[in-house]
C-alpha cells in the first residue's frame, strides 16, 4: 500500500478574510503630484480671492438647506440652492469645497475676477427677463468661458464648458480651480489685488484655525497617519489619471484599450475625493468632535465605485505589461514596468487597510469618549467594506481560473464542465507517492472535485495529441486559443 502525502506548493489562492497578498512598489513614485489637497487648496484659494476688487460679497454665501455635504455625497444643487451674494453664516458649510463650489457656480462671481484684469473689453451680460434663473446662470457661464478663451491661460484639455460648472463631479470642479488659479496668478502678476495685511479677514480661518501642530498622543499620530495616507493616494490617483489624459490626448494607445486598462479611474477618484475631503474636515476638529465612524457609514456605499476597477485590475495589469514598449513614449511621467504597476494596483491595497487604520483608532481612544460608539461603528462598516473587496478578488481570481481550465484541459474524458458549478476555490499542492513527487491542482466546485497536472510540451497522451491536430492541416495561422496552450502548457485530469 502507497503512502500518500500531501504539502500545499504554494499559499492559497484565496486569502483569509480582510488578507490580501499584494506586490509592494520597487520604484518611488513620481514627485510631480499636487503637493496640496483638494480641501488646502480651497483654503488657500479663497484667502487669495478676498483679495480681489469686488469679490468680498460673493464669500458671504446663503447658508446650506440640508445637512448633505460634498464629503457625504451631496449634489451642489442639494448643497447650494441659490449663492447669490450678500448672504451671511458660511459657517453652515461643513468644508470649504462646498463653500466655494457654490460660489462658483454663481456666474457672476467668475465675471467678476475676470472684469479685475480690467480687460479693454469687459464682460457685460445681456439677460432678458424672458429668461429662466437657470438660463441666465448659463448665458454667464458662456460668456466667462468665452473670454478666458481668448487669454489661453489652459490648455484645452483644461478648458472649461458650461456643464462643468453644475456637474456633481469634482473632476470638473478641479477644472473650475485650475482657471481661478490662473487668472488670480493673472492678477496678482498685473498688480491688480488688494494688499494684503494683519487687518484683512482671512474667509479660510472659518474652517481652519490655522494650526499645524505636531500630534500630541498615539490617537492623533493615527489620526494623523489616516490623513496623510489618503492625501498621498488621492494625489497618486490624480498622477494616474493625468497620466489616463496623455495617453488619450496624445493617441498613445487605441481608445478602447485606454479605457479597458484604467476602467473607472476618474469616478473612483471622484469618489475619493469627496471622501478625503471628509476627513480632513473631521481631522481638524477635537477628538471629542470627530465623527470619522459616521463618515465611513455614510459614505459606505460609495465604496461600490471599487468593485469594477478591483475586478478590471488583472486585465489592466496584462494591458500595461503588454503595451510597456508603446508606452515608453511616455517614460519621463512614468515609468511603464514598473511606476505605472505600482499605482494601477494601489486601489487594491488601500481600501483593505482601513480596516486596520480604524482598529488602531479604537485601540488608542477612550471607552468613555462620546463618540468611541462612533468610532466602532467606522470600523464595522471598514470590515463590510473589506469583505467585499476579497469577495470581488475571489470571483476574479476563480473567473480567471475557470478561464485557463478550459483552456489547457484537452481531453476532459466524457465530463462536461458546464455540469460541475460554480468554482469556490482552486490551489497548487505536491503529492508525494512511493518517493514520486507530482506537482498537482485541485478545482473545488458545487458537485466536484477535480485534479490535474500539468503535461510538459511533446508528452501529451495520445487523446490530447489527436484532439490538438484535428483540423491543423492546411488551418493556416496559428490561433491565438492554442498560442496561450502552446504558452501554458497542457493540464492532464488525474482523478475526479
Amino acid at each position: 500500500m502507497h503512502s500518500v502525502t500531501l504539502r500545499r506548493r504554494a499559499p492559497s489562492q484565496v486569502g483569509s478574510v480582510h488578507t490580501i497578498d499584494l506586490p509592494t512598489p520597487s520604484t518611488p513614485l513620481p514627485t510631480n503630484a499636487p503637493a496640496t489637497s483638494l480641501y488646502q487648496r480651497c483654503l488657500q484659494l479663497m484667502d487669495r480671492l478676498a483679495l480681489v476688487p469686488g469679490f468680498a460679497p460673493f464669500l458671504e454665501p446663503k447658508p446650506r438647506v440640508n445637512d448633505s455635504a460634498i464629503g457625504e455625497e451631496a449634489t451642489p444643487d442639494q448643497a447650494f440652492p441659490d449663492s447669490s451674494p450678500g448672504q451671511t453664516a458660511p459657517e453652515s458649510y461643513l468644508d470649504p469645497v462646498q463653500y466655494l463650489w457654490g460660489i462658483f457656480r454663481d456666474g457672476y462671481s467668475l465675471i467678476t475676477i475676470y472684469n479685475a484684469l480690467r480687460p479693454e473689453t469687459p464682460i457685460v451680460c445681456d439677460l432678458k427677463p424672458s429668461m429662466t434663473e437657470q438660463k441666465k446662470e448659463k448665458v454667464k457661464i458662456f460668456n466667462f468661458i468665452k473670454a478666458i478663451k481668448e487669454l489661453d491661460l489652459m490648455g484645452d484639455s483644461q478648458m472649461l464648458i458650461v456643464s462643468d460648472i453644475f456637474r456633481d463631479d469634482t473632476n470638473a470642479f478641479i477644472k473650475i480651480l485650475n482657471i481661478v488659479t490662473a487668472l488670480l496668478d493673472r492678477l496678482e502678476k498685473e498688480g491688480r489685488l488688494l494688499p494684503a495685511g494683519p487687518n484683512v479677514v482671512r474667509p479660510s480661518l472659518r474652517f481652519s484655525d490655522d494650526s499645524d501642530r505636531k500630534p500630541e498622543n498615539n490617537r492623533e499620530k493615527v489620526v494623523a497617519e489616516i490623513l496623510d495616507t489618503e492625501r498621498k493616494y488621492v494625489n497618486d490617483l490624480i498622477t494616474l489619471q493625468r497620466y489616463m489624459q496623455e495617453i488619450q490626448s496624445q493617441h498613445i494607445l487605441p481608445e478602447e484599450t485606454t479605457r479597458l486598462m484604467f476602467a473607472n479611474l476618474s469616478a473612483l477618484l471622484d469618489f475619493q475625493q469627496r471622501f478625503l475631503i471628509g476627513i480632513e474636515g473631521n481631522a481638524r476638529k477635537a477628538a471629542s468632535e470627530q465623527q470619522f465612524g459616521a463618515l465611513f457609514v455614510k459614505m459606505e456605499s460609495g465604496f461600490s465605485v471599487y468593485e469594477p476597477y478591483i475586478a478590471n485590475h488583472k486585465r489592466a495589469s496584462e494591458i500595461a505589461q503588454r503595451e510597456a514598449g508603446t508606452l515608453a513614449k511616455l517614460s519621463n511621467i512614468l515609468d511603464p514596468t514598473f511606476q505605472l504597476q505600482s499605482l494601477l494596483i494601489k486601489p487594491v491595497q488601500r481600501i483593505c487597510k482601513y480596516e486596520l487604520l480604524y482598529r488602531e483608532l479604537i485601540r488608542f481612544s477612550d471607552s468613555d469618549a462620546p463618540n468611541y460608539n462612533d468610532i466602532q461603528e467606522g470600523y464595522e462598516a471598514a470590515k463590510r467594506i473589506a469583505n467585499r473587496t476579497n469577495e470581488t478578488i475571489r470571483r476574479e481570481e476563480n473567473y480567471h481560473a475557470l478561464k485557463d481550465l478550459e483552456l489547457r484541459v484537452l481531453d476532459w474524458n466524457k465530463m462536461d464542465l458546464a455540469k460541475f458549478g460554480e468554482l469556490h476555490l482552486f490551489d497548487r499542492f505536491t503529492m508525494t507517492t512511493s518517493d514520486i513527487v507530482n506537482e498537482l491542482q485541485f478545482y473545488l466546485f458545487d458537485d466536484s472535485l477535480i485534479c490535474c497536472k500539468d503535461v510538459e510540451p511533446g508528452k501529451e497522451n495520445r487523446k490530447s495529441q489527436k484532439h490538438q491536430s484535428q483540423g491543423s492541416v492546411g488551418a493556416g495561422p496559428e490561433s491565438a486559443e492554442a498560442a496561450a496552450r502552446r504558452k501554458k502548457g497542457t493540464l492532464l485530469i488525474k482523478g475526479r
